[in-house]
């Protein structure tokens, strides 16, 4: 499993231990290519990747600066297309894998404050 918070990390990798399961943790930002890299480097043969890391940002489409978006689209679009593009070969070597993308709800349906323009007062 992968995370940016070592302790947290470290701590759920104790619990599926404890447990009698297998764990390993790798400290990544994957809003970070390089990290992203590092992190596809160093996991080594994958038999299950689920893409769930993202964040949300909520408030009029014309407050959201370029850092902001750009925050969001490296973490939740850029880090999954990369995540795949760089364990997918190896599952297609070995004939097996599987490829979970988890989204939110907002991909589907509108929420209140979510990229929405400034609303007109009447008059």
């Amino acid at each position: 499993m992968h995370g940016r918070d070592l302790r947290r990390g470290s701590a759920t990798v104790e619990e599926i231990e404890s447990n009698g399961g297998h764990g390993r943790f790798v400290a990544a930002d994957l809003s970070i290519p390089s990290d992203v890299e590092r992190l596809a480097a160093d996991v080594g043969n994958v038999n299950v990747l689920v893409n769930n890391a993202g964040f949300s940002w909520f408030g009029p489409t014309a407050d959201l600066d370029t850092g902001t978006f750009d925050a969001l689209f490296a973490s939740n679009v850029r880090a999954t297309y990369f995540l795949v593009a760089a364990l997918a070969p190896g599952m297609v070597k070995r004939g097996s894998g599987s490829i979970i993308n988890l989204g939110s709800m907002a991909g589907q349906i509108g929420l209140a404050g979510g990229a929405r323009t400034a609303r007109r007062r009447r008059r």
